[in-house]
């Protein structure tokens, strides 16, 4: 292997350490996407290989540009044969796949998204119509989604020689490198600054990504004064490149805010260990080793495949057992060497002139991928099936209602509530008068209406309920245990909350516990301790509503999905062990009696004394993995009005109340 100092006039020789830093940014990623627990900060393997492809693209244009053997054509040529011939069969038999598993709606989706991929303008696609709305399907379930990275780099390659050879030949070095710095500088900036306003655009599109890519070509010219370093010094150099990588793989998660500054570690690590590697080095020789090199030799190939296989075991099964996992890993490795080895390989290495390459491999595939795609899209996303026959007939006859709880006039719940909100008696169950009863949680406060709607008409007591999605009831900066994008409206929402507590009795807390404790531990829990601690010194009266169990894998679709794969057993993938929940709510319950709140929860319907259950014989009581759908509410309230636990905590609420302040009675549950 090479290792001649590298200077943005020394050719790119090849190097094998970089080949399996390829491979750590593939495993990266297809490990992440398999299961975020194994590496939590795993999508940045994606600004790796941003990085890698900055510096050898640039550094292979520099070159040329130096011997002025430089063509525009040509290099486009290459860029065709490199990446589209892989890319339009992952996207053909993602779209044949998908006739056989997906649902109409599902399918028509995809297809839209296999021609803006297929154009390399995904990100532009997904940017603009990704569902992130609340009770929107999992991202995950896209089947084309990952080629958004493809968009953004190819996005980047239309521009970026034609900048480069201005800026070679009509401007100086220093004014060029420092323009260069100040792009990277602005993207930083740009994603840190924009993306909590519109977290799609700037983590899918170009303007916060380019930066990773200039930090790449930026190595080229940093390369040449690195060679003149301290051997002590230059040793450190990949060194640090690792730690800055193992710290964004492992410490930063999707949970930071990103793209922004939390790229700069990462974008930082690639480089160092792409600079180092110009001398021998530890590092650069583990890199080098001879696994790492062959997945990085098929890592493009292994990036394509992954997510589709993922995305189609995921739509069908839902949650993956490690078993499962673990051969749909296999899988994506043999489909990603026969990809390499009888597309990849092959094509690259044509030498037809451009018009032939552009005919071949973009003009007449993409012609193929539209008009596959538009026949799905005219045909409503039924296809081969059609619209009228008896799959469409099957299909009708398998949906079932599964409304989400907030369908309903009288469950309020708002992504920002309002003292508008607050006020309405559409909001109050069970009476018409302001009742001195609050229902105060977040979504799952939304689906226990109607669960206490059954207890209100039993015992004769009214409540007024709100929600605000994803935030939890507590009252001391509610916004730090809830994701990025709700932060703002949940701060908002909580102060407007805040300021009518003390015109109600009794307060009731409902929140998907489950996720902020396993998200933030004792601080949450100290939290949910102090809110109700301040709530009972202020004369209230607090119960507590544990969760309900959340079920990964299940799907109110599957009887539907059931009509095209019959193997499917709905019940069972909805089906898991019930020690998780007990758990959390034992916790729960805990927090709320040392805190002087009462506890109930409603788990009896869902739970058995093993095993917790989305289906009530054979009809699905969720509306999503995490919550009740709104006739599951109603089932599940409808037995809980008839069950006697009950009496002694919510009895004393209807007409012949006991005053405000009394001790809630305690009845085990």
């Amino acid at each position: 292997m090479s290792r001649n100092p590298a200077s943005s006039s020394a050719a790119i020789s090849y190097r094998a350490d970089i080949d399996g830093l390829r491979a750590i940014a593939v495993l990266a990623v297809v490990l992440f996407h398999m299961d975020h627990a194994l590496i939590p900060g795993g999508f940045m393997g994606v600004d790796m290989f941003f990085v890698i492809s900055g510096y050898l693209i640039t550094g292979i244009l520099l070159r040329n540009m130096r011997t002025e053997s430089f063509s525009l054509t040509d290099f486009y040529r290459k860029r065709i044969l490199r990446i589209l011939p892989a890319l339009t069969l992952v996207i053909v038999v993602t779209l044949v796949v998908g006739q056989f598993v997906l649902l109409p709606v599902d399918l028509k989706r995809l297809a839209q998204s296999a021609v803006w991929s297929q154009l390399f303008l995904g990100n532009v696609y997904f940017a603009n119509y990704l569902d992130i709305s609340y009770f929107a399907k999992s991202s995950s379930l896209e089947p084309l989604l990952h080629l958004w990275s493809l968009g953004v780099e190819e996005q980047f390659y239309l521009i970026w020689p034609v900048l480069l050879l201005v800026g070679a030949r009509y401007s100086g070095r220093g004014l060029f490198l420092g323009l260069l710095g100040l792009t990277i500088v602005l993207s930083f900036g740009f994603g840190q600054y924009y993306s909590p306003a519109n977290p799609q655009f700037t983590y899918y599109m170009l303007p916060a990504r380019i930066g990773t890519l200039l930090i790449g070509a930026a190595c080229v010219y940093v390369s040449g004064p690195y060679q003149l370093l301290a051997s002590k010094w230059a040793a450190l150099v990949p060194c640090l490149g690792l730690l800055l990588i193992g710290y964004s793989l492992f410490v930063l998660s999707g949970g930071h805010h990103y793209p922004g500054l939390n790229a700069v570690p990462v974008a930082l690590g690639a480089a160092l260990l792409i600079v180092g590697g110009t001398r021998e080095n530890p590092v650069s020789r583990i890199l080098g080793s001879r696994l790492l090199v062959w997945f990085g030799l098929i890592s493009y190939s292994m990036y394509l495949w992954h997510w589709p296989v993922l995305a189609y075991l995921k739509y069908c099964f839902g949650y993956l057992t490690p078993l499962a996992l673990g051969a749909s890993f296999i899988a994506i490795v043999i489909l990603a060497w026969l990809s390499y080895r009888f597309v990849e390989a092959p094509c690259r290495s044509r030498t037809w002139p451009f018009r032939q390459v552009a005919l071949r491999f973009f003009v007449l595939p993409s012609i193929v991928v539209v008009s596959l795609s538009a026949y799905l899209i005219q045909s409503s996303g039924y296809g081969v099936f059609g619209g009228d026959g008896r799959y469409a007939k099957d299909l009708r006859a398998a949906k079932v209602r599964a409304r989400k709880a907030p369908s309903a006039k009288y469950v309020c719940q708002s992504a920002k509530i309002t003292q508008e909100l607050l006020e309405t008696p559409d909001c109050i169950i069970a009476g018409e008068k302001e009742p001195r009863i609050l229902l105060w949680g977040d979504s799952t406060a939304g689906h226990f209406v109607e669960v206490l709607n059954g207890l209100a008409q039993e015992y004769g007591f009214s409540f007024r309920n709100i929600a605000h999605p994803a935030c939890p009831p507590v009252l001391t900066d509610p916004q730090r245990f809830t994701h990025r994008a709700a932060r703002v409206d949940c701060e908002a929402s909580g102060a407007v909350v805040r300021q009518v507590l003390e015109g109600y009795d009794v307060i009731m807390l409902s929140g998907n516990w489950e996720w902020y404790l396993n998200k933030r531990g004792d601080l949450f829990a100290n939290e949910l301790s102090d809110t109700i601690t301040n709530l009972v010194a202020r004369n209230k009266q607090v119960i507590v509503i544990g969760s309900i169990p959340s079920l990964p894998g299940y799907d109110r679709f599957c009887a539907q999905k059931a009509v095209k794969l019959p193997f499917l057993d709905c019940r069972k993938a909805a089906t898991f062990p019930a020690t998780a929940i007990k758990n959390i709510n034992a916790r729960v319950r805990a927090v709320a009696s040392d805190s002087g709140a009462r506890y109930v929860d409603f788990n009896r319907q869902l739970c058995s004394a093993s095993t917790c259950s989305g289906y009530s014989e054979r009809a699905p009581l969720y509306f999503d993995t995490i919550h009740l759908s709104r006739d599951g509410a109603v089932f599940v309230g409808e037995h809980v009005r008839k069950d006697e636990r009950f009496a002694p905590v919510f009895e004393p609420l209807g007409d012949a109340q006991q005053p405000a302040g009394a001790p809630l009675p305690t009845v085990p549950f």
